[in-house]
Formats: structure tokens, sequence, C-alpha cells
């Protein structure tokens, strides 16, 4: 899929069933778009804040795996053993401080019938974020993320994170000459800052982000996991 100048790496596993045409991930997932990181790693702090939250961990994910993959052999292995034996992470590794890392997503292939649409959509509710920029996290939050590819409109990304007790928030993006990043969230703060920041600094080449009170993109997101 292309998003221009939002990047979405992901590494894991993928199989397919050539009985159903159906794919499923495991992965861990780095997303990478020219924001203004300070608004984004308070977002972080509040969900460690929350209380009730389990706990990200390696098994069962494939965090470790993403690791060797974006830094190296060292710094995954003592990122691993500090947080198994700690449970925390200190610092981001350099290679993902400009990214909103999220792991533990699963993952199935969608087609909508008589349309060129097509996509990914999560089958399961919960998944782990890793680290929001330069602030580490390692909590599972309610997720929801959808993925599009549409032949004739441009291709489109939602993604929506709720910490019960704290704050929801739904990103959708929607790429087609220019790109797109609407924000929805209950958060004041976070609305606060990032309609009070100039406007040069939400923009960018190809691109233009800003929060919104519209929410009739969240309800047709929804729709696709029913």
């Amino acid at each position: 899929m292309d998003f221009g100048a939002v990047n979405v790496e992901s590494i894991g596993t993928l199989k397919y069933n050539a009985e159903t045409e159906q794919s499923t991930f495991d992965l861990t997932m780095a997303l990478r778009a020219p924001l203004e990181t300070k608004p984004f790693e308070k977002i972080g702090e509040k969900i460690k804040e929350v209380q009730g939250l389990k706990a990200a961990n390696f098994s069962g994910t494939t965090l470790e795996q993403a690791l060797l993959e974006w830094t190296d052999q060292k710094t995954a292995d003592k990122l691993k053993s500090d947080y198994t034996l700690k449970q925390e992470v200190k610092n981001v590794p350099k290679a993902l401080q400009d990214a909103i890392v999220i792991t533990g997503i699963k993952m199935v292939s969608h087609t909508k019938k008589g349309d060129n649409q097509r996509g990914l959509k999560t089958n399961t509710t919960q998944s782990a974020i890793v680290n929001i920029f330069n602030e580490p996290v390692m909590k599972y939050v309610s997720t929801r993320i959808f993925a599009e590819q549409r032949s004739n409109m441009g291709d489109r990304l939602g993604l929506f994170l709720d910490a019960p007790g704290g704050y929801e928030y739904f990103i959708d993006y929607d790429f087609r000459k220019d790109g797109v990043m609407s924000i929805l969230t209950d958060d004041a703060e976070f609305n606060k800052e990032i309609t009070e920041m100039k406007s040069d600094k939400k923009k960018s080449r190809k691109f233009i982000y800003d929060v919104t009170k519209n929410s009739a993109f969240k309800s047709q997101f929804f729709r696709v996991f029913k």
C-alpha cells in the first residue's frame, strides 16, 4: 500500500489459507509520520498512568523478531533482558525513536465483495504499544487497525487506541494526491496543544494533520469490524 509521507513498516509472520484465499498476520508495526512528537509522547505517558493495563511481553508477539530487524542483536538482547527482569524500558532504541511501535497485532486480509477495495483489518481487540516516539509504554490497550487499498481513490489507514480508564484516540489517514491525517480524541489537553500549534508545524510536503470533531469516519471505520 502507498501512504505517501506516512511509512508503515511491519515485521512478523504470514499464513495463507489456499482454501479460503485469506491471509493472517502476526505483526509488530512501526508507524512513521512527520508529526510534532511531544504531544504524542504525552499520550504514552498518560497510558502508562492508567491502572490495570496488562504489561507487554515478548512471549506470543513478534517484538523480538522486529527488534532484531530494526536494531541489532546486542540492542535487542539488552532490551529484552532489562524488561524481563525489571518490567520497564528506560530508553527507546534510537532506530525506533521516530516511530509509534505496536506489537501483538493480529490481522486478516479483507475484501469487500463487489468492489475493488481490499485490505487488512485486526481480528483481535488488544495489542501492546511498545513506544510512542521517544516515550516507552509497553502496555496492552484496546486496538483496532484497518488498512485499505483502493484502486481509484488512494489508500487509507485507520487506527483506534483505547486505554480503559484513560482516553480514546482515533486516527484517520487518507492518502490521495496528498496525505490528510485527522485525529479524533476526548483528550482535551492533546486537542488544545494541536489546535494552538502553528499551521506550518502541522504540514510538510504532501502531508497535513490536525484534530477533528467529525466522528463520521470513526463510525464508518467500526462498521468494517461488524
